[in-house]
């Protein structure tokens, strides 16, 4: 119910009026006549009623609408009617409504530790459209009322917007309650605004899982805290293969599961990149791989091997080197995986053999842990299984002399700095027998390439060393180490005019003067003028070998002095 008031100015000089209250399309609600100031008759009234407080007597043309529908919205125009028709006064009618239904939406990331913003949006019902009455919002959290201030703000005055500057775990799933109100006139939206996640992903086992070959293995399952629902994957890091799947089942497991596996759970939420991340390692345990990339260089009265090692199985593996006698294996030296000494690199070992009679034998090397015993791995020499331990010309096996020969240093250098070279570039393949009976001369065959991007040419082995440069490479080595000071056979110059290098030079520091591009320090560089001793002890006879050290007798006290500047020496013993 509702009152339409409106005043007409009666005029008693005015010998007939008609006074109409009509709405903006034309339809009349309400029509009195006057003349001379009085009124004519009955009012004319339409879908509507005289107000209690009307007097058409006195002009105040109330009416009222009971009850008021839809339709009666509007504008409604009071107009005279004398001689022609004059609008006197206009008068709206609104009909407030229900806001629409809210609609809620975000910005920003809804994580914990984020900001997240949240817009309501309703529309007025209210007829006609064109009122000036304001929205206003207001926000709960599971029922409580929300206050601006902490982590909570709006914006203006309508709070159409609110603000969470910090998301906590516990704001997860509460449900948040929108309410647009007009005038009154009230709608609501209430939804459970979840945390997307993921949380935390984490799987059921422990981070480690150890486990002998051909056991079984429980499923692991990984879970993470995610709504809406994650993207579960798996992927073996080990050969970087993937499975969309929360659960990893292993069943009864081989060598060639054992590896870091890692789950990965991220948001469905389109748009939102979020994950975390899980890891287990799996611990198989078995007997090691055997090793590979055997190598073997042999001189008077030394041999040197290398080999990388291969999967450890699990646990500390360690190698054992064998030598045959009338086929007969006899151990020579044993080297664990961790013996730093014996090491070129994390991967590569290496060891020197000595003290072993002159002729050609076989040489193996087993890898072994405490699971079992790999392979034998048999080292080839110029592509025969028959190294050649050659006689030392120097006696140095009866002294075990560690100093080594120029043409050995030589050698061996060539051979790491031509492997480390052309390593990368190098496929090594096992040589497939043709015929079972026949023996092969080769056991593994290289293949050649080239690396450019992600693809691999397949080259020949001379057009590799060219395009390395590995000729040249090989050149200054040799020019390198020739360079270094030199010594004489101390037990046999009579025998032989081969030239050993100094003690205090081993591999090591050979190969590392080689890549620094640099020599040996050269002590007469030294510019600064003066004297001073240069040898104040000489002990007789003079050797670093330990079981000759140990059988000295005499101590020479040599007071030696070097001037710089003319190059006079004197020595006081």
């Amino acid at each position: 119910m509702t009152n339409l008031k409106s005043r007409a100015p009666i005029n008693p000089e005015i010998e007939f009026a008609t006074y109409r209250v009509a709405r903006y399309d034309g339809i009349t609600r309400m029509a009195v006549n006057y003349q001379n100031g009085k009124v004519l008759g009955e009012p004319t009234l339409r879908n509507c009623s005289l107000a209690a407080s009307a007097n058409i007597s006195n002009g105040l043309l109330y009416i009222e609408l009971n009850p008021v529908v839809e339709g009666d919205q509007g504008t409604y125009k009071l107009t005279e009617l004398i001689e022609t028709i004059i609008v006197i006064e206009c008068v709206t009618l609104y009909i407030i409504g229900t806001p629409t239904q809210p609609i809620l939406s975000a910005s920003g990331s809804s994580f914990v530790n984020s900001i997240l913003t949240l817009t309501c949006t309703s529309s007025s019902t209210t007829q006609p459209s064109n009122h000036s009455l304001t929205m206003q919002y207001a926000w709960t959290i599971d029922r409580t009322a929300i206050q601006p201030g902490g982590r909570f703000s709006f914006d203006a005055i309508s709070r159409k917007t609110l603000t969470i500057s910090e998301l906590l775990n516990e704001d997860n799933g509460e449900t948040v309650n929108c309410i647009a109100t007009e005038n009154g006139g009230k709608s609501s939206m209430q939804t459970s605004y979840p945390l997307n996640g993921p949380t935390a992903a984490s799987v059921n086992v422990s981070d480690v899982i150890t486990v002998n070959e051909h056991e079984d293995v429980v499923t692991v399952r990984c879970d993470a805290d995610c709504r809406p629902p994650c993207v579960l994957q798996w992927t073996n890091l080990t050969d970087e293969s993937t499975r969309l799947m929360n659960e990893l089942a292993f069943g009864r497991v081989n060598r060639y599961h054992a590896g870091t596996y890692e789950c990965t759970a991220k948001t469905s939420v389109i748009g939102v990149i979020k994950m975390s991340i899980s890891r287990i390692q799996l611990i198989v345990l078995t007997k090691p791989w055997p090793p590979s990339n055997l190598h073997i260089i042999s001189t008077p009265g030394l041999v040197h091997a290398e080999w990388t090692k291969g999967f450890n199985g699990g646990s500390l593996q360690s190698f054992l080197l064998q030598i045959s006698y009338d086929d007969t294996w006899k151990n020579l030296t044993q080297v664990n995986e961790n013996d730093r000494k014996n090491m070129l690199n994390e991967t590569v070992y290496q060891v020197n053999i000595t003290n072993v009679e002159p002729g050609k034998h076989s040489v193996r090397v087993i890898a072994f842990n405490k699971v079992g015993y790999a392979d034998p791995v048999l080292f080839t020499e110029n592509d025969s299984e028959q190294i050649n331990f050659q006689e030392s010309t120097s006696g140095a096996n009866s002294l075990k002399i560690t100093v080594m020969s120029l043409s050995f240093a030589v050698a061996f250098i060539i051979h790491v700095i031509a492997r480390d070279t052309i390593g990368p570039h190098v496929e090594n393949k096992e040589q497939e027998k043709i015929c079972k009976d026949r023996k092969l001369k080769r056991t593994v065959s290289n293949s050649y390439y080239f690396t450019i991007g992600k693809r691999r040419l397949r080259a020949c082995k001379n057009y590799l060393w060219n395009t390395l440069d590995i000729v040249k490479k090989q050149a200054f080595v040799r020019e390198h180490i020739e360079s270094f000071p030199t010594v004489d056979s101390h037990l046999t110059r009579k025998d032989t005019n081969r030239k050993y290098l100094t003690q205090d030079l081993s591999i090591r520091k050979i190969t590392m003067l080689i890549k620094r591009g640099r020599k040996l320090p050269d002590k007469k560089q030294d510019k600064k003028i003066g004297k001073k001793p240069t040898q104040p002890v000489l002990t007789t006879p003079c050797s670093l070998i330990g079981e000759l050290y140990y059988k000295q007798k005499l101590c020479c006290y040599n007071l030696s002095f070097y001037d710089l500047e003319n190059g006079d020496g004197s020595c006081y013993l």
